[in-house]
């Protein structure tokens, strides 16, 4: 498995040519962003005829080049492989490292003969990436979120909207094991995180998508004994969104969500066993943020304000209260972005550009050093990158695993065909 950059670096040696053929074989590769498409097949295949069309126009992606296109967005060099090419995989993309730094990936497939979900799970071993079925029973896997156990053991909170529960998956030496957190019809969005004694938790806000005005609860669930734990937060203000969870020095949990009755983001951070609750200033927007900790255990926050084309928003906890600063050149296409720290404790942020409306999107990653941001894309094409994970290795190896569509599917007017496989990059920072 990636346990370090030489590895990475011997397996882009031995397959180089084969490589850059295949990306010129998938160039303008794209996905939807927010899931699968329910629009007739003349829409859907006149809407990828065009998109197949601009796709043939474009540059190569961001996987081998360098410089600057005409549109001013950098292209660095970075290495891309294919995951996944089963049709209608990549929803609900989550991506982890283990101890050693090797990635994990855990992604939902759309079965359309069925009309559900089914999760899935991929690996990288020194010859390539693996993948496996996790649990097919019922519509399962939608929101899932991936982290390894204090054993490097993979593990992944999902919605289980069949039987209307919270599962938790985990895979030992005799493969997977199961459990149910939580009892609830509908979560917006799961965090699973290990804190730093190696204890599994997961946050999520509750959903009860039938039932009009029902108050939303936002929960975190901690593993103990095999048994979970679960505590209320508050089910003050309507939360919302996904409720993003990280690890302070002190081992205290923090969460940030989108509290719907104030439209704005707020955090929340548990203290000598009392939560505590702030808002962000001058933050009204979206409700998909991403909470990470630095090395140190500082916390930062990425969000996008603004729809339909939100600005990216880095927010820095200074201590006693929060800066916030806009990234530039961001217009995002979405909001499925995910922030993660450098050696040195700077921000690194990716997330989708639009380059083009409907047209060309490009999967971006946004690096601060300093007081000043680098932006470069990894890979462009219409609506790529829908579904994007980022994570840093120990080593400085920055990694982003992505969904990505099947145009000739669309073309052909196949269901599902807009999310169609999973690829994965990386490169070593500077």
């Amino acid at each position: 498995m990636l346990s370090s950059l030489n590895v990475l670096k011997v397996k882009v040696c031995q397959s180089a040519i084969r490589r850059n053929l295949a990306d010129l074989s998938m160039e303008g590769e794209a996905i939807t962003r927010m899931g699968h498409t329910s629009r007739s097949v003349m829409v859907i295949a006149s809407w990828a005829l065009i998109q197949l069309i601009v796709a043939v126009s474009c540059l190569p992606t961001g996987a081998h080049s360098n410089g600057s296109s005409s549109d001013g967005l950098v292209q660095n060099e970075w290495t891309t492989e294919t995951v996944d090419t089963e049709e209608n995989s990549g929803t609900s993309l989550t991506l982890a490292l283990d101890s050693k730094g090797s990635p994990g990936i855990a992604y939902c497939r759309w079965r359309s003969g069925e009309e559900a979900y089914e999760l899935k799970f991929a690996w990288r071993e020194t010859d390539g990436w693996r993948t496996e079925a996790v649990d097919g029973e019922g519509d399962v896997g939608y929101q899932c979120s991936l982290a390894f156990d204090a054993n490097d053991k993979p593990a992944i909170a999902y919605l289980d909207r069949t039987h209307g529960r919270l599962k938790f998956a985990r895979r030992g030496e005799t493969g997977w094991s199961f459990q149910t957190v939580d009892s609830v019809p509908s979560v917006f969005e799961t965090s699973l995180k290990r804190d730093r004694k190696g204890v599994l938790f997961v946050s999520y806000i509750t959903d009860e998508p039938l039932v009009l005005d029902e108050p939303h609860e936002l929960k975190l669930a901690r593993l103990v004994d095999e048994e979970w734990k679960i505590e209320v937060v508050t089910t003050e203000g309507q939360p919302m969104g996904k409720a993003s969870l990280a690890f302070d020095a002190s081992n205290d949990p923090l969460l940030v969500y989108y509290l719907g009755q104030i439209d704005a983001l707020t955090v929340a951070r548990k203290k000598d066993g009392a939560w505590r609750f702030s808002a962000l200033p001058s933050c009204e927007g979206l409700g998909w943020p991403s909470l990470a900790t630095d090395p140190w255990g500082n916390p930062g926050i990425a969000f996008a304000t603004g729809s339909p084309h939100w600005d990216i928003i880095y927010a820095e906890w200074e201590g006693d209260d929060w800066n916030i600063a806009t990234i530039p050149q961001t217009k995002a296409a979405g909001c499925s972005m995910h922030l993660s720290f450098d050696l040195n404790g700077e921000p690194c942020v990716s997330y989708v550009v639009i380059v083009r409306p409907l047209k060309e999107d490009a999967l971006t990653l946004a690096v601060r050093t300093g007081e000043s941001w680098k932006t470069e894309v990894i890979d462009r094409g219409p609506y790529v990158g829908g579904y994007n994970s980022l994570a840093i290795s120990n080593e400085g190896v920055v990694m982003i695993a992505y969904s990505y569509p099947d145009l000739e599917g669309l073309a052909a007017g196949r269901p599902g065909s807009a999310i169609s496989g999973v690829k994965f990059a990386w490169r070593q920072l500077d």
